[in-house]
């Protein structure tokens, strides 16, 4: 049986989708904290990607410091994980969380990723990770988001 932690994440632009994914985290974690941080890290790494070549697309400022492009937000639905990310003390309680999840926390300070929750049941990013009934499953697809 695997025990790996399987994470998802959509990327939008407006009200479309541009970029998905749904992959297993590449080892076994400890917590949910720890297996939400490595989901974000790897979603920030794809929202910069995503708007560097917006900001390429429509000649933007790139996203550096003071002077970017309005910060992409990144939504996520796990409490601890949000509270160590927008925390830059707190993560001293994990300390056995590996350096590339501490680059999600470098990028928030840094104020180039907007960090909000998100309630669980409007995480339309749970579409790739969990099994749900048609019905919510057509919720989730049809979702708009603020």
């Amino acid at each position: 049986m695997n025990r790996l932690s399987r994470y998802g994440h959509i990327c939008f632009a407006g009200l479309g989708p541009v970029s998905w994914c749904s992959k297993s985290v590449p080892a076994v974690t400890l917590s949910s904290c720890e297996s939400e941080l490595f989901a974000a890290t790897e979603t920030g790494c794809e929202l910069i990607f995503v708007a560097k070549l917006q900001a390429e697309i429509f000649l933007l400022k790139p996203l550096t410091g003071e002077t970017s492009i309005i910060a992409p937000r990144l939504l996520i639905d796990n409490k601890s994980a949000l509270e160590v990310i927008s925390k830059p003390g707190f993560h001293s309680l994990l300390r056995h969380v590996d350096i590339e999840c501490k680059w999600i926390v470098q990028k928030s300070s840094q104020k180039q990723i907007a960090v909000e929750w998100i309630p669980g049941k409007l995480n339309a990013a749970d579409i790739m990770t969990k099994p749900f009934a048609r019905m919510r499953l057509n919720e989730l697809k049809y979702m708009e988001l603020n």
